[in-house]
């Protein structure tokens, strides 16, 4: 049988499954900090057990037998502290690093890099490697037996990885997966021939038969309460490109139907219009899934690189329900990784550092989700150490950004915007974690493509936090059409408040910036013809459209407004991809293409 039509469906099994594994593992974690929670430890090593169990017969069914006999070491290891026999403090770490060589062997798979098992082949040996107590070069060591290992057989994996084992990120010993035709002994006696490997302990493979009882209760249930069907994201992608089309032909439609003045025509436009409306409805259901999606890769992350700073951080979610995109769900966990990774590594203080500044020892940092409208704001911020606007300009000069006169001029916001510029880098030197200056210009360019943006707003010693603004969806707006010099723009209906009409309008100058009057308050005034190259149309007086995104009030001056009308938003072409005015085109219903207006761009 061909198994490889089961993989995809195996993958996303296994990398919920792993999911669930590391949450138990961190309530643990949680609870061992606190001294509490025995009980409930016990229970989650229980769950733990039985995620295991089910992907070692995921796995054995699958024909993958790394993975199958690592999650059976897993069981073995996790036997005692589920009959009460054990204390699960004393195998956390050992659990932590079976859960990221799971994660190794799970992505390989989806790679299609993991062999299946083979009968003429041993079955793999998973090691733990002791250096010598005082160990100077743990890091050389490392490499040393791992080089031993790799002339007698073939490994798999290594926990902590190899980039670790080189950063010396671990203590005194290692866990490798070898497949070897050597007995252990004979493995062992080489690996001890190394210099500073102090011992070699093989994991035990030997079944326990009376673990049988921790697999005989059901695995718990999953957060879906009701039956699910997994579906690939590009069949809803054509589907949602289907109906956009049907959209368009309903548009042209309607443009068409007054001309032929007939009552009948002009009822089943009605009807289509209403079912298009309610598959239009369900569709964002189907494309619409949960932020914990991603919110729910961070805790693990958070936890490591701390321990591995040395850091005590306290992580909080919020608005995990918040609903987005799938596609905006695909694309966003990047950029929120460099956020959180630049936090931790960059922002948050070191205990010490923290309570001479009177802070608490551990740093937090938040991530929050929130609709308004729609759109979706996605907060991550910290308490940590702020972006300094006068350190920022001294870097800009230092890196040949701006010369001293060109930085001198910078308000402290523009100085702090700095950071989003490729190349830039608030760093002396690079490390493994951040500080290569390849990231905030990144994160904003990806927000950028998605129809988003981002800001940042800081306190010098009190932390900084980063407002990310997305669009819902990506799919199919309501919106205002306008002319401005015979073209059609596309104005999302979402960004706008009020239509007033040219001889309400007062205006004024200030600073060579054009602003207009309404309700005794005076707002930024901008010229759609001119600010896109449109010459305006003779003899018409404009319509002021009054806007409000995040939080911000501008206003545009168009030639005369058109109607509003679902649009289909098609992305743009990288050509055009590069103009910071659009963010997105459309097909109106006599066939010309409209841009659409980034309201992002105006602030």
């Amino acid at each position: 049988m061909d198994m490889s039509v089961y993989l995809a469906v195996f993958v996303d099994e296994a990398r919920e499954i792993l999911q669930r594994f590391n949450e138990n593992l961190l309530r643990i974690e949680k609870n061992k900090a606190a001294s509490s929670g025995h009980e409930e430890n016990i229970e989650a090593a229980r769950e733990i057990y039985r995620f295991v169990h089910t992907i070692k017969g995921m796995s054995a069914t699958m024909r993958f037998a790394s993975l199958e006999a690592l999650s059976h070491d897993i069981e073995n290891l996790l036997v005692g502290v589920c009959e009460g026999r054990e204390a699960v403090g004393g195998i956390l770490e050992r659990l932590f690093q079976g859960a990221d060589a799971l994660g190794h062997l799970i992505e390989s798979a989806a790679a299609g890099a993991l062999p299946e098992k083979d009968p003429g082949k041993p079955s793999p040996k998973c090691l733990e490697i002791v250096l010598a107590p005082g160990c100077l070069l743990k890091g050389v060591r490392a490499s040393m037996a791992l080089a031993a290992l790799s002339k007698i057989g073939e490994l798999s994996f290594s926990s902590p990885s190899l980039s670790e084992l080189e950063a010396e990120r671990f203590g005194d010993r290692f866990t490798v997966q070898v497949e070897a035709r050597e007995s252990f002994e004979r493995i062992r006696t080489r690996l001890l021939d190394v210099p500073e490997v102090f011992e070699v302990i093989e994991v035990v493979e030997a079944r326990i038969e009376k673990s049988d009882m921790l697999v005989s209760q059901p695995l718990p249930p999953t957060r879906r309460s009701h039956p699910t069907v997994r579906v690939p994201t590009e069949r809803l992608d054509g589907l949602m490109n289907l109906l956009g089309e049907l959209v368009i032909d309903r548009t042209r439609m309607e443009e068409i139907a007054p001309g032929l003045k007939s009552a009948d025509l002009d009822e089943i436009l009605r009807h289509i219009g209403g079912v298009t409306a309610d598959i239009q409805a369900a569709m964002m259901k189907l494309r619409l899934i949960p932020i914990e999606n991603v919110f729910n890769r961070f805790p693990r992350m958070v936890r490591d690189m701390s321990h591995g700073l040395g850091k005590e951080i306290l992580l909080s979610m919020d608005g995990m329900e918040t609903e987005l995109d799938r596609r905006i769900i695909d694309e966003v966990g990047a950029p929120l990784m460099h956020l959180v990774r630049n936090a931790v590594d960059h922002a948050l203080e070191p205990p010490e550092e923290r309570l001479k500044k009177g802070k608490s020892r551990e740093g937090h940092l938040r991530l929050s989700a929130s609709c308004e409208g729609n759109f979706v704001r996605i907060e991550v911020s910290d308490d940590g150490r702020g972006i300094h606007p006068a350190a920022m300009r001294e870097r800009a000069i230092a890196q040949g950004f701006l010369e001293r006169e060109e930085a001198s001029r910078l308000t402290d916001k523009q100085a702090v915007d700095l950071i989003f510029l490729a190349g830039f880098s608030t760093r002396e030197s690079a490390n493994n974690l951040s500080g290569r200056g390849l990231g905030m210009d990144i994160v904003r360019n990806r927000l950028n493509a998605l129809g988003g943006s981002i800001e940042v707003r800081t306190e010098a010693n009190g932390g900084t936090s980063f407002h990310l603004i997305l669009p819902l969806t990506l799919a199919i707006i309501r919106a205002m059409l306008v002319e401005i010099g015979g073209e059609v723009i596309v104005i999302p209906t979402a960004l706008l408040e009020e239509v007033v009409e040219w001889e309400e309008v007062t205006l004024s100058k200030k600073d060579g910036k054009e602003f207009f009057h309404l309700r005794e308050s005076a707002f930024r005034l901008f010229r759609l013809g001119e600010e896109l190259g449109f010459p305006p149309l003779p003899d018409t007086e404009p319509v002021l459209l009054v806007t409000r995104f995040r939080k911000k009030t501008v206003g545009f001056l168009v030639d005369r407004m058109i109607g509003q009308r679902e649009i289909v938003v098609k992305p743009l072409s990288r050509l055009l991809s590069a103009f910071p005015l659009i963010n997105g085109a459309t097909v109106l219903g006599d066939g010309r293409v409209a841009l659409i207006l980034d309201g992002a761009a105006f602030e």
